[in-house]
């Protein structure tokens, strides 16, 4: 300091501070940025979590509903919004296990928890359609036969049945 004038010497020391505060700030920056990773690792670690999570929950059911019905009777799904043939079905399939719901989508709720060997189901239901729940069905379960039965028959309406690979059309 001592070849040093005064002025230089405040110059010199301002400047050490200027860097200093440059030192801190950056090492601020680090900090806040490593707290962020942190955060940041720990919102992906959870989402992966989550995604085996929900892809082994999806697992356990798409085998519980692509697995055969268990050995023994028949175990069919009826879906038939109409009481009288409803009732008739019932009858008429006594010597088999029968589930049996009043529209489309209770009946693929049915699916979701228990496997069928058959599914029997009105053309027209209210809201989802007996050709929407077959669609379902196949795609949730392919070795699940479906039975379209209609009380309005028509050769186009058999035929529309049948494409999506309907196991037959029943008139009414």
């Amino acid at each position: 300091f001592k070849s040093q004038s005064k002025n230089e010497i405040v110059l010199e020391i301002e400047e050490w501070v200027a860097r200093h505060r440059k030192v801190l700030r950056e090492r601020d920056l680090l900090l806040r940025l490593h707290k962020l990773n942190e955060e940041f690792l720990k919102t992906i670690i959870a989402a992966e979590k989550r995604a085996i999570d929900l892809e082994e929950k999806l697992e356990a059911v798409t085998r519980k509903v692509a697995s055969a019905p268990e050995e023994g009777p028949s175990q069919l799904l009826v879906v038939e919004d109409e009481p009288v043939v409803h009732d008739i079905l019932k009858r008429v399939l006594v010597k088999h296990e029968i589930t049996s719901v009043m529209d489309g989508e209770a009946a693929i709720a049915a699916l979701w928890d228990k496997g069928f060997h058959v599914v029997i189901t009105d053309k027209n239901l209210p809201g989802m359609s007996g050709l929407e729940v077959m669609q379902q069905v196949k795609q949730l379960s392919p070795e699940t036969d479906v039975v379209m039965i209609t009380g309005y028959s028509s050769k186009q309406a058999a035929m529309r049945a049948l494409e999506p690979r309907a196991a037959a059309c029943i008139e009414q």
